[in-house]
């Protein structure tokens, strides 16, 4: 009796042959032919175009040239407008980011306060977010309600910041996490860390 990894053998040789039979019917014959029979008929109307421009040259040379100055001022124009607009694309100013909606929560404020009463661990969390929403806001990250901080650290891996600014913000994301998760200790030296990044990443200090 054959096995399994046998007859999964067979079934796929099998398949490979139908499919094939049925790819080599007449009424597919036409669409394997189509992407030749283009090219061919582009080939033909390049050597047709070329054969006119050079009876053109000997018939009538002022057409000739005209037509060549056209084509030549119009490739011309065509690389300026792309240059210019090259140039004008990298003048751009980054998008600003988007102010917080009305009655969303200042997560700077809340951390300010946190801290001002000794709970470094949750004004550092709070700054976590306070980061996460202005990237956001920013379009630096494209976040989802259930991402979690490891897809949240791949997506900053990406993202286009200075490779040390990200691996100062994930490094902090991750010891707030263990610190959240672990012993819950407070450390006024990540809440400091974390205003360094926040100041980095917004221009302002939080």
């Amino acid at each position: 009796m054959p096995q399994p990894a046998e007859l999964a053998t067979v079934t796929e040789l099998e398949l490979r042959a139908r499919a094939a039979e049925i790819l080599a019917r007449p009424e597919y014959a036409r669409f394997r032919a189509l992407p030749v029979e283009l090219l061919r008929q582009v080939l033909e109307l390049f050597r047709a175009w070329i054969a006119w421009l050079a009876a053109l040259h000997e018939r009538a040379p002022v057409l000739y040239f005209s037509l060549l100055f056209g084509l030549t001022a119009l490739a011309a124009l065509l690389l300026t407008h792309v240059i210019w607009s090259l140039r004008a694309a990298l003048r751009m100013p980054p998008p600003e980011p988007e102010p917080p909606a009305q009655g969303e929560r200042d997560f700077v404020a809340e951390a300010r306060a946190l801290a001002h009463g000794g709970d470094f661990l949750e004004a550092s969390h709070r700054l976590l977010l306070a980061s996460l929403a202005h990237a956001a806001r920013s379009r630096l990250l494209e976040l989802h309600p259930d991402d979690g901080n490891q897809a949240v650290c791949r997506k900053l891996r990406a993202a286009a910041l200075e490779p040390e600014l990200k691996q100062r913000w994930t490094g902090l994301i991750a010891r707030t996490d263990a610190l959240w998760f672990g012993s819950r200790a407070q450390n006024a030296e990540l809440y400091a860390q974390w205003r360094s990044v926040y100041a980095e990443l917004t221009g302002s200090t939080p």
